[in-house]
């Protein structure tokens, strides 16, 4: 996915500012030789000014600091430990004002690339470093994406857990409550629906006294429940807000537990390369974790329903 971001033409030179919006990129070291190879040869650069600028590396930590480095050897040779874990790159040649290559590797995962040239090879030599920047990204499924990399769905979830708890604490306060002071009186004075103005109905054209007394005083229990049903109804209520909570707590750790093992950015050089390893191999576990408990459900949920049926 690419967005061109602007396109501007002066005199006889063409820039290009492109984004890539990346749900996340990784920076190995041999795509980032074969970047800068093609940064440093790029056709857009006259040779006299070419050989006079070199390219320059600056290079964002997570602390909020960054840092210049002189060539590409020295980046590559850096520990890349904590604190001074690399979450961000910028790649910059600036032979001019009109023979420039910018790429940057924003923290958030995004990367764009900014270049100014003349126009008859600005296009070709902005096509070239596309392919290149291409291959950085991480391509996350849709499911990654929304679910874990993505805020709304666990912002969503936590006001779901203030309501889903209030009402949990509501249900539970009426359960004490109706069990202290509730009552059960005769099912059949109980009028449900609209069973009590047929019998007011009925009543009319009858003559009989006592008759119409029983309906009259029937109808002060219109709205009144059990204490015994109104009781299995506030257990029903707390036992689903107990599932429920359990379920939002449950995806909102998993998706926040998660989210390291899909970084937005990550560097695998010095130190990070043994931690590329880990976090993979622990996004896999993860992965086959997940599939083997949504079958283990299934499988139980057929198993239950045939045993019911």
């Amino acid at each position: 996915t690419m967005i061109l971001k602007h396109k501007e033409y002066i005199d006889s030179h063409t820039r290009i500012i492109q984004e890539f919006p990346f749900a996340g990129y990784l920076v190995q070291e041999e795509l980032l030789r074969n970047l800068v190879k093609e940064i440093v040869n790029a056709a857009i650069f006259s040779p006299e000014k070419n050989k006079k600028q070199e390219l320059t590396y600056l290079a964002y930590y997570q602390t909020g600091d960054t840092c210049r480095f002189a060539s590409l050897e020295d980046l590559l040779s850096h520990p890349n430990a904590e604190p001074e874990i690399i979450r961000g790159l910028e790649l910059l040649k600036d032979c001019d004002s009109y023979q420039k290559i910018r790429v940057l590797f924003e923290t958030d995962g995004n990367v764009t690339l900014d270049i100014i040239g003349p126009a008859a090879v600005v296009e070709g030599q902005a096509h070239l470093l596309r392919q290149r920047l291409m291959a950085f990204n991480q391509h996350y499924s849709w499911l990654v994406k929304t679910l874990v990399l993505a805020s709304r769905p666990r912002r969503i979830a936590k006001i779901l857990i203030f309501f889903v708890f209030s009402s949990l604490i509501y249900s539970i306060g009426m359960y004490v409550y109706a069990h202290i002071v509730g009552i059960n009186v005769d099912p059949n004075l109980i009028q449900k629906g609209m069973s009590y103005y047929e019998q007011v109905a009925a009543t009319i054209r009858s003559e009989d006294i006592n008759e119409k007394l029983n309906v009259l005083l029937k109808g002060n229990y219109r709205g009144f429940v059990n204490v015994s049903d109104f009781l299995v109804l506030c257990q029903s209520r707390i036992r689903f807000s107990l599932v429920a909570l359990l379920m939002l707590g449950a995806f909102v750790w998993v998706s926040n537990h998660l989210k390291q093992y899909y970084p937005r950015s990550f560097f695998a050089m010095g130190k990070q390369k043994d931690l590329l390893r880990t976090v993979e191999k622990k996004r896999d576990m993860w992965t086959v974790g997940i599939i083997l408990a949504c079958i283990v459900n299934i499988v139980c949920g057929l198993i239950v329903a045939f045993l019911k049926g």
